[in-house]
């Protein structure tokens, strides 16, 4: 099943659609110019695809890239909303991304490393949880929101 996904590099984000959302990240790294992230994966094709870079064209860069701002986060949040996180990538289960989301929207230029380094953990485990691999315990994820909402607030 073909999913549309979004990725994140410095200050702009790609949304493309892909059979393998792996193997397309993969190939994006080598020319990205940056990290290169997984905000989220939605189950869909080139129609939602499509109709997302019709809806956000005011802030498209090139190809499939687009400013991160807050309309396109919104749209990013919609897509979750509407279709929900993709339950798998490339027929692997995932687990529940809902933190990777809700940190990737309410502090999308923080790393992984940065939110490890809050939770005390290694950035192994940072990056598990940002690209929605495993979920951290309640006591991160507290930890983390408690740092958010002290620093943007």
């Amino acid at each position: 099943m073909k999913q549309v996904y979004f990725a994140q590099c410095g200050d702009r984000i790609k949304i493309g659609v892909a059979n393998n959302v792996t193997a397309r990240l993969a190939q994006l790294r080598t020319g990205a110019g940056g990290p290169l992230a997984l905000i989220a994966a939605v189950d869909g094709g080139r129609e939602v695809e499509k109709a997302l870079h019709k809806k956000l064209a005011r802030h498209h860069i090139d190809g499939e890239w687009f400013r991160d701002c807050e309309e396109v986060r919104k749209a990013i949040q919609n897509s979750l909303s509407n279709f929900g996180a993709s339950k798998s990538v490339n027929g692997k289960p995932r687990g529940n991304a809902k933190f990777s989301a809700v940190a990737r929207l309410l502090w999308p230029h923080k790393t992984a490393e940065t939110l490890a380094m809050i939770a005390g953990a290694d950035a192994r485990s940072g990056h598990r949880w940002l690209s929605g691999e495993h979920e951290p315990p309640a006591i991160v994820v507290a930890a983390i929101l408690h740092e958010i909402t002290r620093r943007d607030a």
